[in-house]
């Protein structure tokens, strides 16, 4: 059994077939649900499991673009973690996305096509029967991901990594008191929008008896610390932390139409 906890959206998953394969998706929405009518970020995910070339994780992002000069719809792209016991590896650069929804909460199913062909059906209990996971903690991410370590300012015991793909949204775990933790970190507003900031808020992925909490949109302030050094960040408000960069990600380049909505590197 997997436990996503009740602060994700918790997904099994299946081929473009209907058939069930070993695996999870744990998705927390932004703009889909909160504002969208924006650009930005739609969503982010955390998926792992089994397949052919054996047991994977993968962190993914997926964006709205609704400016008239810009395709519509919802796509995305999602990199391989390397380094912690995985066996397979990857980037997928288009991915498409066709979500179900009903009057605005969310979705109950969630299309894949482009480079993976897949569905996810939501679990509305944060429960993945029959799915336990194969694999240890997330120490490193490897080449796909802009990686930080996290120097924290609060007198607590802990340590973490952040992954980042092309927006500033990211996947961190690590350990605090003793205890592990795995969440899912993005930001609602359109970055395109002067004068309007956007707010970020972050969500735990609660199995393996680890942490289980969130914090609300706008109760974190991430910006980039250019006196810590080039592409380091410093996040205030519910957290103290200094995200330090280890190395940049390596094997793709942001999509043009994407770096409008990005928040890496702006002040």
């Amino acid at each position: 059994m997997f436990y996503a906890g009740c602060h994700v959206a918790a997904y099994r998953v299946h081929t473009s077939d209907g058939e069930l394969v070993p695996a999870v998706r744990c998705v927390k929405f932004a703009n889909l649900l909160e504002q969208p009518d924006n650009s930005g970020v739609s969503f982010v995910w955390y998926g792992e499991g089994s397949g052919p070339s054996g047991s994977y994780r993968h962190f993914g992002e997926a964006f709205q673009l609704t400016h008239p000069s810009q395709p519509s719809g919802i796509r995305g792209h999602a990199a391989s973690l390397t380094g912690n016991g995985e066996q397979a590896s990857g980037y997928a650069g288009d991915l498409r996305f066709t979500v179900r929804q009903a009057s605005g909460g969310i979705p109950q199913r969630v299309g894949v096509q482009g480079e993976w062909r897949e569905e996810w059906v939501l679990e509305p209990d944060g429960i993945v029967e029959g799915y336990q996971s194969p694999l240890g903690p997330i120490r490193t991410g490897g080449r796909w991901f802009h990686e930080l370590s996290v120097s924290s300012d609060d007198p607590f015991p802990g340590e973490g990594v952040r992954l980042m793909l092309a927006t500033g949204s990211w996947l961190g775990a690590g350990q605090w008191f003793g205890k592990p933790y795995l969440h899912l970190g993005t930001f609602i507003g359109d970055p395109t929008e002067q004068g309007s900031p956007v707010a970020f808020g972050a969500a735990d992925i609660c199995h393996e008896y680890g942490y289980c909490g969130s914090v609300e949109w706008g109760h974190l302030l991430v910006r980039p610390a250019p006196r810590l050094g080039e592409g380091c960040f410093r996040v205030g408000g519910a957290w103290g932390e200094e995200w330090i960069l280890r190395h940049s990600a390596m094997g793709w380049t942001l999509a043009e139409e994407l770096a409008a909505i990005s928040i890496r590197n702006r002040p």
